[in-house]
């Protein structure tokens, strides 16, 4: 492209760049100012441009040296303020055939320019040393004051309500939806239980339950929290602590959590969240979806989502159809992770429908394991004797019991509570290296043993469950003892 269809190229798309920001009514002024100073710049430029091209024409001046350099220095208007912008530009002589004729431009010098007998086009140049410097002998700017603000009241966190959203198959039935609930329900139990009705923006209703109603539940969980027993096994919460432990050794920030109608499936997921809470200062988790799995079509969610990490708590035969299920919608494999509970795993055996490379959580169940434990239960509940007994405060009470089922005695123990703080003060040593026998205010094994499982191929081509480490866990603190 030749210098005049360069010019004419440039200045077509400057002024219909300045036409199209002038017509504009949400542009800044400044932009428009400036748009218009270009495109003024632009014609100046192509006028300077014909004026020197025409200046080629005069006669020719013959010069010495074949390879001299000529400075022509052009003044131009940007239309902005300052002044003019001078552009030096060096043409090389190539002969008498090639004329050039230097023309000599008075420039408009700034004026806050302080040195006068300066050279034009010259300047005196800092390195970034002698710019320190400078700046490090002048006196530190002090930060500018703020004005004092009125009076204001600090502004309130807004926390959510607890609310349930209901997802309709067809979101244009949504007053249909609604008189069903209505009629449905009797209107006691709404303003006991539901604080408000409305529909969201995606076609949802959101139902927002009562303060009231959390409460009640918040009770309850605590009252079954409470309850006067001991477990020798590890619990849910020792299992979830365990799996995200697993997730937080390789970086998993986002996972799944899949359950079948398993006795306790609520607790689980619950038991997950708990754990995510705690552990939200050293490491951050987030559920992407909680899937109650009734049939293979509900995992159509975990293939919409960005999921790529699963924990599956079900039994071993509803884990065979919904990994089965899995594999068709090809969400298992190398790119997919699934993490099982104990109640997966069972007995070891592996059933082909398990995916390799599958991880998983275990204790022994065997027979053997729990007559172990027998001898375990006794010493805890002799200890726990023999501190009752030992403390003066319970010199009034007895350990002998008059309950009944007939109706002819007690229906409820009263020293029973007083005697299970003593049982679960106790402490066991360990076998063989293994935690002591301790337990938490909720009856619950303050330390445990759990083996993580990975399901590998064998020698015989059959899927089997390898141990890969021990891990020792506090239901509030994961510590795996050995790294993966």
């Amino acid at each position: 492209m030749k210098r005049s269809q360069a010019l004419e190229r440039l200045e077509k798309l400057t002024s219909e760049l300045n036409v199209l920001v002038q017509s504009k009514v949400n542009i800044h002024k400044e932009i428009k100012n400036k748009t218009t100073s270009v495109a003024n710049a632009l014609q100046r430029l192509k006028k300077l441009d014909e004026e020197w091209r025409s200046s080629l024409h005069c006669t020719p001046c013959a010069t010495s040296e074949r390879n001299s350099q000529v400075v022509v220095e052009e003044a131009m208007d940007t239309g902005a303020e300052g002044g003019a912008f001078h552009t030096p530009k060096t043409l090389k002589d190539l002969g008498p055939g090639h004329p050039i004729k230097k023309q000599k431009v008075v420039k408009d010098l700034p004026q806050n320019s302080g040195e006068q007998n300066k050279k034009p086009g010259w300047e005196k140049v800092q390195s970034r040393k002698d710019k320190k410097k400078e700046s490090r002998k002048l006196p530190p700017e002090k930060p500018p004051v703020p004005p004092p603000k009125p009076n204001q009241k600090p502004r309130r966190t807004a926390t959510r309500p607890e609310a349930l959203i209901i997802r309709p198959a067809n979101k244009d039935k949504y007053s249909e939806i609604l008189t069903r609930i209505k009629a449905d329900v009797r209107p006691d139990q709404v303003r006991n239980t539901v604080e408000k009705i409305r529909r969201t923006a995606t076609g949802n209703i959101l139902i927002t339950l009562s303060k009231e109603l959390i409460q009640n539940i918040l009770i309850q969980q605590r009252a079954s929290q409470s309850s006067l027993q001991l477990q020798l096994a590890p619990s849910l919460e020792h299992q979830t602590a365990a799996m995200l432990s697993i997730l937080e050794r390789y970086k998993w920030h986002q996972f799944s959590v899949v359950t079948s109608q398993i006795a306790g499936h609520d607790d689980f997921i619950q038991a997950v969240r708990e754990r995510i809470s705690e552990m939200q200062e050293t490491f951050k988790l987030t559920i992407l979806n909680a899937v109650l799995v009734t049939e293979a079509l509900d995992l159509l969610e975990l293939v919409k989502s960005e999921s790529r990490v699963m924990l599956l708590y079900a039994t071993r035969e509803e884990a065979i159809h919904i990994l089965t299920a899995a594999k068709e919608l090809k969400i298992t494999g190398e790119n997919y992770v699934w993490i099982v509970t104990q109640s997966v795993i069972g007995n070891l055996q592996t059933p082909n429908q398990f995916p390799v490379g599958m991880l998983g959580v275990h204790f022994d169940t065997s027979s053997t394991s729990l007559v172990n434990e027998i001898s375990t239960a006794i010493k805890v509940y002799a200890y726990g004797v023999e501190d009752f007994v030992n403390d003066p405060k319970n010199f009034n009470y007895s350990l002998n019991t008059a309950l009944s089922c007939e109706g002819l005695g007690e229906s409820r123990w009263n020293t029973g509570d007083r005697f299970f703080r003593y049982l679960r003060n106790v402490s066991v040593e360990g076998d063989q290296a293994k935690p002591n026998v301790e337990f938490t205010q909720d009856g619950v094994l303050r330390a445990t043993e759990l083996k993580i499982m990975n399901l590998r191929p064998g020698l015989s081509k059959q899927l089997i469950w390898e141990e890969q480490i021990i891990a020792q866990l506090v239901p509030t603190l994961a510590n795996i003892l050995t790294s993966l």
